[in-house]
């Protein structure tokens, strides 16, 4: 299977994240829970990375994310303690953000999961979603740059 790529407006997310012993169960491969960990982790490193976008500017402007659906089709087990590459891009619509994602060996050759994830925004002074602000929307979508 062919390698995500990100619609034309959207930035896509890419990096390898390491995984740990402590994600290995019994059987000798990462333990589901963690797939979703891995998808989280890759978005803010990338974020950061390569954008410039960190948790701190996130909480300095009272921005925060709220899950609501979070779907995964595991496909293969990852043997071992390595890295994995998760791919990603953004969809906003309204109050809410979804996040396509796969996660990979680091070469692209083999797929292990793909799913979706969905936030709503949240405004951490009200504690209530709201939309997204124009400030961070460059941060997910090229066309806001």
């Amino acid at each position: 299977m062919a390698p995500m790529k990100a619609p034309e407006t959207a930035i896509l997310y890419d990096s390898l994240v390491d995984i740990h012993f402590a994600d290995i169960d019994a059987y000798g491969h990462v333990n589901s829970k963690h797939f979703l960990d891995y998808v989280t982790s890759s978005r803010f490193k990338f974020a950061a990375e390569a954008l410039g976008l960190t948790p701190r500017l996130l909480v300095e402007k009272q921005i925060g994310f709220f899950l609501v659906r979070a779907e995964t089709d595991f496909l293969s087990p990852i043997m071992g303690v390595h890295q994995v590459r998760v791919k990603s891009y953004t969809e906003i619509s309204g109050k809410k953000i979804s996040i396509p994602f796969e996660i990979r060996s680091p070469d692209d050759s083999a797929l292990y999961a793909k799913g979706i994830v969905q936030s709503l925004f949240v405004d951490l002074k009200t504690q209530r979603a709201c939309e997204c602000p124009e400030w961070l929307k460059p941060y997910f979508l090229k066309s806001s740059v």
